[in-house]
């Protein structure tokens, strides 16, 4: 064990991440490949140092520009900052995490509020069944990740689900019912 937490040391040492970092990628590829790293590397200290070299990449304003006004879709870029979301809640709950965490659903609010997203799927003219699993994808953190996006799209989910003909399209899909059921649970569009 003294071997894997010596060797950790290394890994999240300066000269290692910047080399590791050297070639050129698009932030979040860099937070990914962070958190691999976190993932990888044993002893509390070698994890809280690997978590902050997460926290660096994503707290830095290129992050948040790239993330902000990157080439994909808003949809795109939401979906990968949950997915990262959701490694991050793997590798571990403490303090540096989830401020990691925090920090990933705060830029997700950034660009579902600078797209405007919830709002045009609340709108959107495409039947109603489908702006409400899509507005639920995004609730439950599946599209997008917890925090501010979240809680928007679960606030339009709710507002959709008081229509008369809501009823009626969640009597006819039962999937619908489950992710309804998903995104009320205390805590699922939070974690």
């Amino acid at each position: 064990r003294g071997a894997f937490v010596e060797r950790s040391k290394s890994l999240v040492a300066s000269d290692f991440v910047q080399i590791f970092l050297q070639e050129p990628r698009p932030a979040i590829q860099e937070a990914r490949d962070l958190v691999r790293l976190l993932e990888n590397v044993t002893g509390a200290g070698n994890k809280r140092q690997a978590a902050r070299w997460v926290s660096a990449v994503i707290g830095a304003l290129r992050f948040e520009n790239e993330m902000r006004a990157g080439p994909d879709s808003p949809a795109s870029r939401l979906a990968q900052l949950a997915d990262l979301q959701r490694l991050v809640a793997r590798v571990s709950q403490d303090n540096d995490v989830r401020s990691i965490h925090a920090r990933l659903g705060e830029v997700g609010g950034m660009v579902e509020a600078d797209a405007k997203l919830t709002a045009s799927l609340a709108k959107a003219s495409a039947p109603l069944p489908q702006r409400l699993a899509a507005l639920l994808r995004l609730a439950c953190g599946e599209a997008a990740p917890s925090g501010p996006a979240a809680d928007r799209a679960k606030a339009q989910a709710l507002k959709l689900l008081r229509t008369p003909e809501a009823a009626e399209a969640l009597g006819a899909a039962p999937e619908l019912q489950d992710q309804v059921r998903a995104m009320m649970q205390p805590g699922r569009a939070a974690a």
